[in-house]
């Protein structure tokens, strides 16, 4: 309805506006999709921004990675009711399994898709067997060698992989 969309677009323009203030060099177009999602999927908007700041605060102690990856995971992990040291907790087992197996992605544009991983509370050991043995199954579909005539590379692989391994989990 047209009162819903009001309502969206002015809780869009309060809570971009929040996050300038709070992060004015980080912040741009790039964050409205995860602001969207904490608006359409929180019940309680200050509650769900305060459990992003606090994610932020505590993935950037725990976990080196790059800002603007880090503000996207925040804000993922923030649409979770758990605690902010739990959600942040599951991220780093999951980042760190990852990384000690060697599992990378074709750019830290996708390190926030672990947030999602996080907030399916996945194993991280079954969780990173999975991902290897789906993205090996992936670089074997010859579909996959040349979509459009770009060859899938492994980090984007990768990604597939862990996507795909959320199934079940």
């Amino acid at each position: 309805s047209e009162e819903e969309v009001a309502s969206f677009s002015s809780k869009m323009k309060e809570l971009y506006k929040k996050e300038r203030k709070n992060h004015p060099f980080l912040t741009g177009e790039e964050d409205y999709g995860s602001l969207a999602l904490m608006i359409k999927f929180s019940s309680d908007l200050d509650k769900t921004y305060a459990s992003y700041i606090s994610c932020y605060d505590l993935l950037k102690e725990k976990v080196k990675m790059p800002s603007n990856a880090r503000q996207t995971t925040a804000m993922i992990l923030s649409l979770d009711d758990d605690s902010d040291e739990e959600k942040v907790n599951r991220f780093v087992e999951i980042y760190n399994a990852l990384k000690n197996n060697k599992i990378r992605f074709g750019n830290d544009y996708f390190i926030p898709l672990l947030g999602i991983s996080a907030l399916g509370k996945v194993n991280p050991d079954s969780y990173v067997e999975k991902i290897k043995t789906i993205s090996t199954q992936l670089k074997n579909q010859p579909e996959l060698k040349g979509i459009f005539g770009c060859k899938l590379d492994k980090g984007t692989r990768n990604v597939y992989a862990c996507l795909l391994s959320l199934n079940g989990q």
